[in-house]
């Protein structure tokens, strides 16, 4: 799936059955859903049965996962069932495998997307590159953050809590609505700061376009007579761009973080987040890029000083990362300052650090044991 490119909406668990669990008696299955470290967290569940099982092996599966670990199988001595219960997966044989894996990919794909209705929104993150860095969430600072909600679930995102945050998640972002109790209201919009606005993708940007207005959104035109772009501004001046990708398998799908920066920094700032965050360097348009998980990073000439994001209604963009502790020790390495050291949350598991970029964008890492 990696080597395809195949991102899904959440993840994925592949498990592998056995056939002594007695007909229509799934007991390892049962036991991942009910008792196992995935109970309540498995959200669909699609199996793959019927007559065409000659392509399945399933000899001697138990046998290698316990010699892995070093285990006796399960309560009654059967070893398959401890491969079961323990999350192993079975093997596709050579005969018809490319055709099967191919129907496996487009079921769990479907399946993914079935669930509680807006499901495909309900793992807001994509899967990290090689540098364990994804695309994370905008953390604003809402005047009024009851109207910033409406304006982001009418544009198709949903609305979660997490803690004291209130949060809307879309496909490749979570935008975290509220600061800290007694932070202070924010100094200015987006724009005019280095991050100059947002953006997202959808298939159909006048049919998008209609909706939203229907549905209470003011909604800018794009500029020039596009029918493919438009804005969106919130009252406090948080500026969404908004584009067309008809390819899109989402109704919305973050896309862009646009930043404005002096002329001869915009190599540069490429530069910086390929090395230490991995993005892929290219170009958007007329406009030099990074690409990461979930975002685009665009690089524009900026016609005036900007300011730091730090303070403002679009106060700091976050990546998730992997091995968190380890990613902060080679940004220290590399004399990059920690404004917030890394801490650890000994509750959950979780991590965060925060640095500014040269530019003035003020970013949090985080690492999250059960991603958002």
């Amino acid at each position: 799936m990696d080597a395809a490119k195949y991102q899904t909406p959440r993840d994925i668990l592949f498990v592998g059955n056995v056939g002594e669990e007695g007909e229509g008696d799934l007991r390892g299955v049962k036991y991942l859903l009910q008792k196992g470290k995935y109970k309540d967290r498995i959200k669909s569940l699609i199996s793959i049965d019927g007559g065409d099982q000659g392509p399945i092996v399933n000899g001697a599966l138990g046998r290698k996962a316990i010699e892995r670990q070093g285990s006796p199988g399960g309560a009654d001595g059967n070893p398959r069932r401890r491969a079961v219960k323990a999350g192993n997966l079975s093997a596709v044989g050579n005969s018809r495998r490319g055709a099967a894996v191919k129907r496996l990919i487009s079921a769990l794909w479907m399946i993914s997307l079935l669930a509680s209705g807006t499901a495909w929104a309900q793992a807001a993150i994509f899967p990290p590159n090689e540098a364990g860095v994804t695309m994370g969430h905008w953390h604003l600072n809402s005047r009024d953050v009851e109207a910033n909600k409406k304006i982001l679930v009418a544009m198709g995102g949903t609305a979660i809590k997490n803690g004291n945050f209130e949060i809307v998640k879309f496909p490749g972002v979570a935008v975290y609505l509220n600061q800290a109790a007694g932070a202070p209201p924010a100094n200015g919009g987006t724009v005019g700061s280095s991050v100059n606005h947002v953006g997202f993708t959808v298939p159909n940007v006048a049919q998008a376009v209609a909706k939203w207005k229907a549905a209470g959104v003011q909604v800018l035109p794009g500029g020039a007579g596009r029918t493919d772009q438009a804005f969106v501004e919130t009252a406090d001046g948080l500026r969404i761009e908004i584009l067309e990708n008809k390819d899109q398998k989402f109704p919305i799908q973050h896309h862009h973080i646009h930043m404005y920066v002096p002329e001869a920094s915009i190599s540069e700032i490429q530069a910086w987040y390929a090395k230490f965050f991995g993005a892929k360097p290219g170009m958007r348009g007329a406009n030099k890029a990074d690409d990461l998980p979930g975002a685009n990073l665009t690089f524009t000439k900026a016609d005036m000083p900007v300011v730091t994001t730090k303070g403002r209604v679009l106060d700091h963009i976050g990546f998730d990362v992997t091995n968190l502790e380890a990613f902060c020790k080679k940004l220290e390495a590399a004399g990059i300052k920690l404004d917030r050291p890394f801490t650890r949350n000994p509750q959950t598991g979780g991590a965060l650090a925060f640095i500014y970029d040269p530019w003035g964008t003020y970013i949090e890492l985080n690492e999250r044991p059960n991603p958002l």
